[in-house]
């Protein structure tokens, strides 16, 4: 398997990826996720915003590697 493809398949995984972790965040918003901050603070602190942003890092990053090709 070439690298190429190989960063594609990635991309596509983490796409996926941030597709969910940021509908997570948006249910939050709107209350209807009591997983992501069960304690009901600040949306700045779950965990499903931290895990959105670095899933959206991780994709920026790999669309970034994909463009290097």
């Amino acid at each position: 398997m070439e690298l190429s493809t190989v960063l594609y398949i990635l991309t596509g995984v983490l796409l996926s990826g941030v597709l969910f972790a940021w509908y997570n965040v948006y249910l939050e918003i709107k209350n209807k996720c009591s997983t992501c901050n069960p304690e009901g603070g600040s949306i700045f602190w779950s965990k499903c915003f931290w895990g959105a942003m670095f899933f959206t890092i991780a994709f920026a990053l790999s669309v970034y590697s994909v463009a290097l090709l």
